[in-house]
């Protein structure tokens, strides 16, 4: 299958790494202007954003942490003065935390 996304303006939380890393690559590869978000590693979204711009594509990096509202909306703020919104979002940002002895993946709504 062969989609495209071109001109589509995406919004990968927790991109820098993962399984957000490779869903940031395939819209990339697909045409769409992607924004990587992290919460602590802005300088492996840096890196990712380089290697999609070498591609000829478009992506910048923007550091929130998404399980703070006021971070969030800031964050949306600079994505529209960058690409005037987002078409397409994708919530890859999740935390471990250990409950009883276990590790368990926290996902940030």
């Amino acid at each position: 299958m062969n989609i495209r996304l071109d001109g589509k303006r995406a919004l990968v939380t927790g991109g820098s790494s993962g399984i957000g890393e490779a869903i940031v690559m395939a819209l990339a590869e697909a045409g769409a202007k992607v924004t990587i978000n992290c919460h602590a590693h802005l300088e492996d979204a840096q890196q990712i954003v380089e290697r999609i711009l070498k591609l000829r594509g478009e992506a910048f990096a923007v550091q929130a942490d998404v399980s703070k509202p006021e971070a969030v909306a800031q964050m949306f703020q600079e994505l529209d003065e960058k690409w005037g919104g987002v078409d397409l979002l994708v919530n890859s940002a999740g935390d471990t935390d250990t409950v009883n002895g276990e590790n368990r993946c926290i996902i940030f709504p």
